[in-house]
C-alpha cells in the first residue's frame, strides 16, 4: 500500500469513548488507523464502534453511514454478519468479550476523509470470543460530501481500554 508515515495517536484507560482529532489534513488521500489493543474494563460483550468528526471537530451522528461486515469463525462457516444502510455510526469493527478478554487487533484503511467527497472505510480485526477466534472483514461509506478531521470511537455498552495510531499512506 504504499510507504506509512505517523500521523498521530490516542489512547484510554475505562473510557465510554476516544477521539482522535486532527489526524486528516491534504497530504494524503489514504490512512491507516492501527488498533493494537481494545479490551473490556467493564461490560460482557462489546462490539467496537466509530463515527467521523466533521471539519470543526464535531461528531457526525446523522444516519449518514452504511457498512457491511463478514464475521469469520474458526468453528463454523463463514457468515455475513451484517448489511445496514443509513446508520448514524460504523458498527462491528471488532468484537471483545469478557470470558476471553486478551485483547484485540484491527486495522482500518480511510479514503478521502479530507477532500470533501464520500469517506470510505476498509476494516478487519480479529479477537478471542471464549475459546473460538473471530474475524471481522468489513467496508463502509460515509455518504456526504464533506470534509473529515478525526475519528471517534465508542463500545456498545460498557467502557474500554483502547490504544489507536493513525498513519498517512504515501503512494
Amino acid at each position: 500500500m504504499g510507504n506509512l508515515e505517523f500521523i498521530k495517536s490516542a489512547s484510554g484507560t475505562s473510557v465510554s469513548s476516544l477521539d482522535v482529532t486532527d489526524c486528516f489534513n491534504a497530504n494524503y488521500d489514504v490512512y491507516k488507523v492501527v488498533i493494537p489493543n481494545f479490551e473490556i474494563s467493564s461490560g460482557s460483550t462489546i462490539y467496537l464502534q466509530m463515527r467521523l468528526l466533521d471539519s470543526s471537530g464535531t461528531v457526525i451522528s446523522e444516519y449518514e453511514y452504511d457498512n457491511a461486515t463478514q464475521i469469520l469463525k474458526s468453528n463454523a462457516s463463514f457468515s455475513n454478519g451484517s448489511y445496514s444502510a443509513n446508520l448514524n455510526y460504523f458498527r462491528y469493527l471488532a468484537q471483545v468479550n469478557s470470558s476471553a478478554n486478551v485483547g484485540i487487533g484491527t486495522i482500518l484503511y480511510i479514503y478521502n476523509p479530507y477532500n470533501t467527497k464520500y469517506t470510505y472505510i476498509q476494516y478487519q480485526s480479529s479477537s478471542w470470543i471464549g475459546s473460538v477466534l473471530y474475524g471481522f472483514k468489513g467496508i463502509g461509506v460515509h455518504k456526504v460530501e464533506e470534509q473529515i478531521s478525526g475519528l471517534y470511537f465508542f463500545p456498545t455498552s460498557g467502557n474500554m481500554d483502547f490504544d489507536v495510531s493513525v498513519y498517512g499512506v504515501k503512494s
